[in-house]
């Protein structure tokens, strides 16, 4: 654990150690919790829902085209959810596009379902790290500005780019699981 000052306030980390292998670095995983207000937890929660809804629109229709490519998946799907969907930032559309794709390409069988509140996949567009105790979140409504805590890390257990981040609620605590090289 390491003491630093920062605004006036000491906080305490943990470093984060890179374990490098021959092929060079090994991705960790950086869990931080969330401390969101009241006003902000709701803003979540609907993110959670339309985020998930969308997913839920997006998965039939990619689905009849037979294919997990997200480009194509794009080209039918994009515009019609930006109509359906004016008030979700065009980022998560995106973002919401991908990760169905993600799911038809492990299972091309069936149409995924997405339960209400499922992970929303963040990027770099709709998350920023502040400081080194704030987060901005792009929601439904807009950004917010959440502080948060480092709570750990662990070994990437899948392969994942490097800043892809899921947002997920567990137990009513919302926490971010953020990629790192």
């Amino acid at each position: 654990m390491v003491w630093k000052i920062y605004n006036n306030s000491i906080h305490l980390f943990e470093p984060i150690w890179v374990h490098v292998s021959r092929g060079g670095t090994m991705s960790q995983i950086l869990k931080s919790k969330l401390d969101p207000t009241d006003s902000d937890r709701i803003k979540l929660n609907q993110t959670f829902q339309n985020f998930n809804t969308l997913c839920n629109d997006i998965s039939p229709v990619a689905h009849n085209l037979g294919t997990a490519n997200i480009i194509e998946i794009t080209k039918a799907c994009y515009n019609p959810m930006r109509k359906k969907y004016p008030n979700m930032a065009s980022q998560l559309i995106v973002r919401a596009i991908a990760k169905v794709a993600g799911k038809l390409a492990q299972n091309k069988k069936a149409s995924p379902y997405f339960h209400p509140n499922d992970a929303v996949i963040l990027d770099s567009k709709l998350l920023t790290f502040k400081h080194l105790d704030e987060v901005s979140i792009m929601t439904i409504e807009g950004r917010i500005r959440i502080p948060y805590s480092l709570v750990k890390y662990k070994p990437c257990d899948r392969k994942r780019p490097h800043g892809y981040t899921e947002l997920y609620c567990d137990n009513h605590t919302f926490y971010l699981e953020t990629v790192v090289n």
